[in-house]
């Protein structure tokens, strides 16, 4: 499953505020590892995003330049 960024805007929003409201020092040290990984791993999704958008623009960019007039050489 891939999620948007609004996706993981929302999900961090709701373990920022688990962790403000958690009084278990075990449960809070959990919830502030699932951050850290969700972070890591969105900053790898946003990356594999770049550089998805980077190879499409390669090949977008490519013309070619055929000559189709019937006039001989």
């Amino acid at each position: 499953m891939k999620y948007t960024s609004q996706d993981i805007i929302i999900i961090e929003q709701a373990l920022q505020t688990a962790m403000q409201i958690e009084t278990n020092p075990s449960k809070i040290e959990g919830i502030r590892e699932v951050l850290t990984k969700l972070r890591e791993s969105a900053e790898v999704a946003l990356q594999s995003d770049r550089d998805d958008l980077l190879e499409e623009e390669a090949y977008s960019s490519t013309r070619f330049d055929y000559d189709d007039s019937s006039d001989p050489i």
